[in-house]
């Protein structure tokens, strides 16, 4: 491979990585999404009493009828049913009931999350914290 080649294939793999990159935050399960953040400053983890069905908020993993952002770790344990393994909770599937806390995201979103993803409804975007 001549030295032009080899410049090529550089710049091409540094282009095609670039487009690949994702939110860290946003695991998928089909068109399923569970997002999932770290704590960081401002974020309180004593917030208001939150608590609900699982269930599909659009496209987004949430609680009755809010966009949750789960706490970091958070896993999809199993696809069919879509359930989800919470630190300080367990494993949790659609139509189970969880408690724990929350706070409201307004006017900004946690590490690791870029944006709330289309298909999810950005009105009531909580996390979630589990009692414990």
């Amino acid at each position: 491979m001549t030295r032009r080649g080899v410049v090529l294939a550089v710049l091409m793999s540094g282009t095609l990585w670039s487009g690949c990159t994702t939110d860290q935050g946003v695991l998928r399960s089909g068109d399923s999404i569970v997002l999932v953040g770290e704590i960081g400053p401002g974020d309180s983890v004593a917030g208001v009493g939150l608590g609900g069905t699982l269930a599909m908020v659009g496209d987004c993993v949430g609680i009755d009828e809010a966009t949750v952002i789960w706490p970091y770790g958070t896993e999809i344990a199993s696809n069919e049913p879509l359930t989800i393994d919470v630190p300080g909770l367990g494993r949790v599937a659609l139509g189970d009931q969880v408690d724990g806390s929350g706070d409201e995201y307004v006017d900004r979103l946690p590490k690791g999350i870029d944006s709330i993803p289309a298909g999810c409804p950005a009105e009531q975007v909580f996390a979630f914290y589990p009692d414990g």
